[in-house]
């Protein structure tokens, strides 16, 4: 792209990174000047990329064959829903550490996603559930954040519970990107499984017994990869010790097996073969969770090494 020498004042660095970096959405719109919220995101871009110097960001621009003049007013940009956490953390971070600063955003992200939906979490999670979820993001963050920390650095930190990971984010905007990702998928995932959870309390009930006020008392994480925005396999405990595997994605497949297991019994029932309960919704589902145990007895070896196929 060739460089011009078009007015560069008052220009607009989301529509350069937008183009050079960032997948977010654009559209056409006619000219217009920039609101106050523009501009003040563009001060915050030049903090990040050229330490706050308008001519240092022209310089950079000029590096790559560019100048902003020649995107002024042309594709103005939809933010993405991470955008205002990435400016909160550069903000945040002055005043704690790293995971610290992304927890209290969590937490606050979360919290206006579930006023949406209507959902007071205090009644769905004990304090021991609901930190298992937050531990889960600090994991996060910290793993994204390893590579720029003292080795050894964030174990020690994890194991006496501090957070003094300062690192200079200004220098590292990618990773501010990527932790805002984070936080954000945390937020909306973590809604998405509470939301769920309590549109779907009549049938759990149905299907595997679960109490009407329930609440969580444990949630294992790490089970899966993320995927789909953050999504990932989870271990529900609640109250009345029952629990359960929550899949974010679709369970067809499981319910047809768990169904053709049935099947099978009733004309071998002398085999009693076992396939979890399964209780499929549209794009995600519940399942029995199964604790692997070992055989109890000569019989019970038998048994399995039958139903194996032996």
């Amino acid at each position: 792209m060739r460089a011009d020498s078009q007015d560069e004042t008052g220009t607009d660095l989301r529509m350069l990174l937008a183009d050079a970096l960032l997948p977010w959405e654009r559209r056409p719109a006619p000219r217009r000047p920039h609101t106050p919220a523009e501009l003040g995101l563009l001060a915050d871009w030049r903090r990040v990329a050229a330490a706050g110097s308008h001519l240092a960001m022209r310089r950079r621009l000029r590096r790559e064959g560019l100048c902003i003049g020649q995107l002024r007013g042309s594709v103005p940009l939809i933010e993405p829903g991470w955008w205002p956490l990435f400016a909160a953390l550069l903000r945040a971070q002055d005043d704690m550490g790293l995971t610290s600063s992304a927890l209290v955003l969590g937490r606050d992200s979360l919290e206006a996603r579930l006023a949406d939906f209507g959902i007071d979490a205090g009644a769905m999670l004990l304090p021991d559930a609901r930190k298992d979820l937050e531990q889960s993001l600090q994991d996060r963050v910290a793993a994204l954040a390893t590579p720029l920390a003292r080795p050894g650095q964030l174990a020690i930190e994890r194991f006496i519970g501090l957070d003094t990971l300062r690192l200079p984010l200004s220098r590292y905007p990618a990773l501010v990107r990527l932790v805002a990702i984070a936080i954000d998928q945390w937020a909306g995932a973590t809604a998405e499984l509470l939301a769920r959870l309590h549109q779907d309390r009549a049938l759990l009930s149905d299907r595997f017994g679960l109490p009407p006020r329930a609440r969580l008392t444990e949630i294992g994480t790490g089970l899966s990869d993320p995927h789909e925005h953050g999504r990932q396999v989870l271990r529900l405990s609640f109250e009345n010790g029952l629990r359960l595997a929550y899949k974010p994605r679709n369970l067809d497949m499981e319910a047809a097996f768990a169904g053709l297991v049935e099947w099978h019994n009733a004309l071998l029932p002398a085999l009693d073969l076992r396939a979890p309960a399964v209780l499929a919704r549209d794009c995600y589902g519940w399942v029995e969770w199964i604790e692997p145990a070992d055989c109890a007895s000569p019989a019970g070896l038998d048994a399995f090494h039958r139903r194996a196929g032996a």
